[in-house]
C-alpha cells in the first residue's frame, strides 16, 4: 500500500483484458501510480477495465487520467469501462459529465 492505502493492482486478466482494482485515494499524490499502471496495462490488452468499487476519494488529476485513458483506448481501437465506485467517487464523474463521456458500469462482468 502506498499513500492513503493507496494500491492499483491487476486483479483479473483473461486473454488481451485485464481489471485494474484500484483502493484507497487518488490524489497528487498517487495518481502518477494509477497512470502508470493504466499505460502498462493498455500496451497489450483490447479491454481494460479500471475498477473503482475500493476507492474512497479521487481528486481532478485521477479524473484526468481516467480520461487519458479512454483517449489513448480510443485511438487505438480498444475498449476501457470504469467500473463505479463508491458514491462520493461517483459523484465527481457525474458532476464533471465525465460519466457521459467515459464507458461506465456497476459490475465487472
Amino acid at each position: 500500500m502506498g499513500p492513503a492505502g493507496f494500491a492499483c493492482v491487476s486483479v483479473g486478466a483473461g486473454h488481451r483484458t485485464v481489471r485494474l482494482a484500484v483502493s484507497g485515494e487518488v490524489d497528487l499524490a498517487t495518481v502518477d501510480q494509477l497512470d502508470r499502471a493504466l499505460s502498462a496495462a493498455q500496451r497489450d490488452a483490447e479491454l481494460v477495465t479500471l475498477d473503482l468499487r475500493r476507492l474512497r476519494f479521487m481528486d481532478c488529476q485521477g479524473l484526468a487520467v481516467v480520461m487519458s485513458a479512454a483517449t489513448r483506448a480510443q485511438v487505438n481501437g480498444a475498449r476501457f469501462r470504469v467500473v463505479r465506485g463508491p458514491p462520493a467517487v461517483n459523484r465527481v464523474f457525474v458532476l464533471t459529465g465525465i460519466d457521459r463521456k467515459v464507458e461506465m458500469t456497476s459490475d465487472t462482468a
